[in-house]
């Protein structure tokens, strides 16, 4: 039996993003996502949906692990849900990657940059002779 943990941190900032594999096996998929990624570095707010089964341990090592989350960002992140503001930051954030990705693209002319133009990464391949040091 396969246990899939789908770290879904940067995917609200993509437009299109493919559908999330959770919805293609949920009984088999721990989906975890946030909202400092897409929102802002401050509200250390998660989600964590799991097949019922994982339930228990994932919310020991949750209490095992984390103080507690203030309920003003809690309160805040459902009242930003609910009248859209996390949609609208989140179409301000892919603006910015755009900016940020054709800034990057200028810079690194002429490499063979790989990327997505809603990301805040570029990966640049190197060959096998390059190295760290």
């Amino acid at each position: 039996d396969l246990l899939i943990i789908e770290d879904a941190a940067y995917a609200r900032l993509v437009s299109h993003p493919p559908p999330p594999v959770v919805s293609y096996a949920p009984e088999r998929t721990v989906y975890v996502t946030g909202f400092s990624k897409n929102i802002a570095t401050g509200l250390r707010v998660g989600v964590v949906i799991s097949p019922p089964r994982y339930r228990p341990e994932i919310e020991r090592a949750i209490r095992a692990t984390t103080w507690n989350t203030p309920t003003l960002i809690s309160s805040l992140i459902c009242a930003w849900i609910e009248d859209g503001t996390v949609a609208r930051f989140e179409t301000q954030k892919r603006q910015d990657a755009r900016q940020r990705q054709q800034v990057a693209r200028e810079v690194l002319c002429g490499l063979p940059v790989v990327s997505h133009p809603d990301s805040y990464f570029v990966w640049l391949p190197l060959g096998e002779e390059s190295r760290a040091d």
